[in-house]
């Protein structure tokens, strides 16, 4: 019973978000973007389901297209952070000298740098003109890269246990390249490890994104995402326009599944 509360309800929770994001033109009655001038910061209704904004846009339309906005962000991210590190440990840890330590020393470079302060920074020095779609593009990059680190150093560690396995030595022996062994005999003891690491980055990648976005560097305005959704409490004006809130508890519950999961998952890791 334990378990199944430790798996079940995480994994229902995340796919329950992930079709809502999904199927987001279904799910609404109005555009995100459209506004509804007579209606500023409108309590929820029947026509509008959370209420409207301080500019009179449905906040239901905002919080399923934000969210694919947020969340596609961290999973790309995740996704790509989750690749290198995965490459480069698997690659490392086959290699008893020279590109072990040079990954491992790259993964506490890369460990030591603030690299939120650095995405802030690029970010800020970039024009303003991009599309939202090109903004999305080069954050997940940016966050991605800087996050392969890591990831990177666990499965390097892990990637060099596996090496040292007598089945690993005996397949070697017999010939084996190096691709071989990772296909064979790395791979399926790396992926749980990588999974996991997945999990613990996504959350932290779409928090990134939402911060960003909410100090006016991320995903500009009138593109729907949390960030946006959220930006307007800044200002002591819409104090009262609790329904932009929304994202956060989605955001709580987000980061709460993906530690259950990954907890689960982590083992000896």
């Amino acid at each position: 019973m334990r378990w199944r509360l430790r798996t079940g309800l995480p994994v229902a929770y995340l796919v329950v978000l992930a079709f809502s994001m999904v199927l987001a033109p279904v799910l609404t009655m109005h555009s995100p973007e459209i506004q509804y001038r007579v209606a500023p910061c409108a309590a929820p209704s029947g026509r509008f389901l959370l209420g409207t904004d301080e500019l009179g846009r449905d906040v239901w339309s905002r919080l399923l297209y934000g969210g694919r906005v947020s969340l596609g962000a961290g999973l790309l991210a995740a996704s790509l952070s989750v690749c290198i590190g995965l490459l480069a440990g698997a690659s490392a840890g086959l290699s008893r000298g020279l590109l072990r330590r040079l990954v491992l020393a790259l993964a506490e470079l890369f460990l030591s740098v603030p690299w939120l302060y650095l995405l802030l920074a690029i970010r800020a020095f970039l024009p303003l003109t991009l599309s939202p779609a090109q903004v999305l593009l080069l954050l997940s990059t940016v966050i991605g890269a800087a996050g392969w680190a890591r990831p990177g150093r666990l499965i390097t560690q892990k990637a060099a246990e596996v090496r040292e396995r007598e089945y690993v030595e005996v397949a070697e022996n017999l010939g084996a390249g190096r691709w071989h062994l990772i296909r064979r005999h790395l791979l399926p003891e790396l992926l749980p490890l990588a999974l996991t690491q997945f999990l613990l980055l996504l959350p932290g990648y779409v928090l990134a994104e939402v911060t960003l976005t909410f100090f006016g560097l991320g995903v500009g305005e009138p593109a729907a995402s949390w960030g946006n959704l959220l930006a307007p409490l800044r200002h002591p004006a819409v104090v009262g326009c609790l329904q932009l809130a929304s994202p956060l508890p989605l955001l709580a519950a987000l980061v709460l599944a993906c530690e259950l999961l990954s907890g689960h998952g982590r083992g000896d890791y």
